[in-house]
C-alpha cells in the first residue's frame, strides 16, 4: 500500500519529501523489524513509501510511517525532534567531551617545567579529528538546526588555513545567512585560504541582512590579504567599503574602523602623528619640534 494511494490529496498538494526526511522515517522503525528480516522499505516518485508485499511487519510499519510522513509534509515541529537520536552523541556533548579532555591535560601541565609541558602536550593533547568528523556529519544531517551554527563555530577553531568541509559553507549560506550569530563565525574565517571561504565571505558581505555580519565579512576578507603585495588594490577597495558602510562596527567592544585608521597612521614609513605634552621640566613640547632629529619615544603609565 503506497502513501500516495492512501492520501492522494495530501501528496498532490505538498512538496516532495527530501531524502533526509525519508531517512528519518526509516530510522524511526529501528527495533521494529528484526535485523535479519527480508523486509525492505522502498522509495519512489509514484509511491513515496512502500513495503515489500511479503513483509509480516507491513501493518506495523504502515501505522508508523503514515503519521510521520504526514507530519513532515505539513511541517509539524515534533518531527524535527524525532529526527535527533537522543541515544547518540549531540554536537554540544561532543564539544564538551573534547574541551573537558583538553582541560584535564592543561591541569596536568600546571606547575611543570616548560620542557615537561611540551612533552605532555605532544604526547597527550586530544586530537580533534574524530570530533571534527562527528560534528560535521551531525551538521549535515540537521543543517537548519540551531546547534549546527555552534558546531560550525567550533569547527572553525580547528580548521586553520585549510578551512572547514566545503559542504558546510552551503549549510551556512542556505540556512544561516541572516543569523545574528554569523558575525562571530565569519571573523574566524580570516585564517582560511580556501576559495570556498573567499566565496562565502563575499556572499555574506553582499547579501546578509545582518549589518554587523556584513562588516565582519569585509574585515575577514581584508585580513586574508593584508600582507599580499599583489592584492593591495583589493585591500584598499575593501577598506574604503568598510569605512563608508560600517564606520560604527564594534567587535569585542572596540570600534574596528577607528582602530584600523589608527594602525594605518602608525605603519612603518608613515609620518608619526602629532604628540603634544610636557617635558620633565614641565615645559610644553610637540613631537614636530624635533622633526629631522633622532627621537626616542617612551610611553608609560601608572595605574
Amino acid at each position: 500500500m503506497g502513501i500516495g494511494s492512501a492520501f492522494p490529496n495530501i501528496v498532490e498538494n505538498t512538496i516532495q519529501l527530501k531524502k533526509v526526511n525519508l531517512l528519518i522515517i526509516a530510522n524511526s522503525l529501528h527495533g521494529e523489524i528484526p535485523s535479519r528480516s527480508q523486509c525492505r522499505i522502498q522509495f519512489d516518485t509514484n509511491s513515496l513509501i512502500d513495503t515489500h508485499s511479503i513483509c509480516p511487519y507491513k501493518d506495523n510499519m504502515i501505522r508508523k510511517i503514515i503519521p510521520l510522513t504526514i507530519a513532515m509534509m505539513i511541517g509539524f515541529h515534533p518531527v524535527a525532534s524525532m529526527a535527533q537520536d537522543t541515544s547518540g552523541p549531540t554536537i554540544s556533548k561532543i564539544i564538551e567531551t573534547h574541551e573537558d579532555a583538553v582541560e584535564v591535560l592543561y591541569k596536568k601541565m600546571r606547575g611543570k617545567s616548560r620542557e615537561e609541558q611540551q612533552k605532555l602536550y605532544e604526547a597527550e593533547y586530544p586530537k580533534p579529528d574524530q570530533a571534527i568528523e562527528s560534528i560535521t556529519a551531525l551538521v549535515l544531517t540537521n543543517p537548519g538546526g540551531s546547534a549546527s551554527l555552534d558546531g560550525i563555530d567550533w569547527l572553525l577553531r580547528y580548521s586553520g588555513q585549510k578551512g572547514i568541509d566545503p559542504a558546510l559553507y552551503n549549510v551556512l549560506e542556505t540556512h544561516h545567512l541572516h543569523s545574528e550569530k554569523l558575525q562571530a563565525i565569519v571573523l574566524k574565517m580570516a585564517r582560511s585560504r580556501t576559495p570556498e571561504t573567499q566565496n562565502f565571505l563575499t556572499t555574506v558581505s553582499e547579501k546578509s541582512k545582518i549589518k554587523d555580519a556584513r562588516g565582519a565579512a569585509i574585515l575577514s576578507l581584508m585580513k586574508r590579504i593584508e600582507r599580499d603585495k599583489e592584492k593591495e588594490d583589493e585591500h584598499t577597495a575593501l577598506s574604503k567599503t568598510l569605512f563608508a558602510e560600517h564606520a560604527d562596527l564594534i567587535i569585542n567592544g572596540r570600534n574596528v574602523t577607528k582602530s584600523i585608521k589608527a594602525e594605518e597612521k602608525l605603519a612603518i614609513g608613515k609620518v608619526a602623528p602629532e604628540i603634544i605634552g610636557k617635558d620633565v621640566d614641565g615645559k610644553e613640547m610637540k613631537l614636530s619640534d624635533y622633526r629631522g632629529k633622532i627621537v626616542v619615544l617612551d610611553f608609560w603609565g601608572d595605574w
